[in-house]
């Protein structure tokens, strides 16, 4: 074959890739398990076949909205997901160093005693407690809290509270309590009337949910202990706060 008829062979083939549906992954690679993925296409150069490899932008998985962990285990990360933690534990000493902005003595003091509540009600280590009271109070994500509650300093009194309502209104065992805080932390820094137990009695009034019923709907769905709104179908964009997933 000429050289020129090699040339074109080459770019009818190299062509294909006009071809390729728009806003497919190109990469079995990447994207998230849940999503639809195409194998990359395989381009011959005239001497080796080469495979076509989608940009890291790619690698964001797009059903992920918390730039902490990925969201359905597909190992993607969310975009913005190299973004530090905001709140670094030393278990050693059981203090807290705050990345965005330096704890004064009084606050690392109230930290400390509300992950000691914590930890002490539930049987949790001094680094997992600090995590969760982190991320309930809006240190580390705004996934749920939506700018409500941005770095807000956690209390000793609200932490109890809080769990006083699945001890006593929920009569759940420190198991299933440590089960509902780790899948919902927030719950730890909501009100807990206006929102913990208001919840608690729509969902007997509404729903019909008493007793262990009410207490295993929570456990299966914990994040309904802080749903605020209800769109009636007409979503708004906070679906994680909505009763319409219940």
């Amino acid at each position: 074959m000429s050289s020129l008829g090699a040339a074109t062979l080459q770019a009818s083939r190299l062509g294909q890739l006009s071809n390729w549906p728009q806003g497919r992954s190109l990469g079995a690679s990447f994207g998230c398990r849940r999503s639809t993925r195409v194998g990359a296409p395989r381009v011959h150069n005239g001497h080796r076949f080469i495979k076509i490899e989608p940009s890291l932008h790619s690698r964001s998985c797009s059903r992920n909205f918390s730039p902490a962990k990925p969201h359905c285990g597909c190992g993607v990360p969310a975009a913005g997901a190299s973004r530090a933690a905001a709140v670094v534990v030393c278990s050693s000493s059981s203090t807290v160093e705050a990345l965005n902005r330096q704890l004064s003595q009084e606050e690392e003091s109230m930290w400390k005693a509300s992950c000691d509540v914590l930890a002490t009600s539930l049987g949790l280590g001094a680094d997992e407690s600090s995590r969760l009271v982190a991320r309930a109070f809006g240190w580390t994500t705004q996934a749920f809290w939506r700018q409500e509650k941005v770095e807000e300093l956690p209390t000793p009194t609200q932490v109890e509270n809080a769990l006083e309502v699945l001890r006593i209104d929920l009569a759940m065992t420190p198991e299933e309590a440590a089960r509902v805080v780790r899948v919902f932390p927030e719950l730890l820094a909501c009100d807990v009337e206006g929102r913990l137990r208001a919840n608690i009695a729509q969902l007997g009034s509404q729903c019909r949910l008493k007793g262990p019923t009410l207490t295993k709907a929570v456990i299966r769905q914990p994040a309904v202990l802080g749903y605020s709104l209800d769109c009636g179908g007409n979503c708004i964009g906070e679906c994680n706060r909505c009763w319409a997933r219940f």
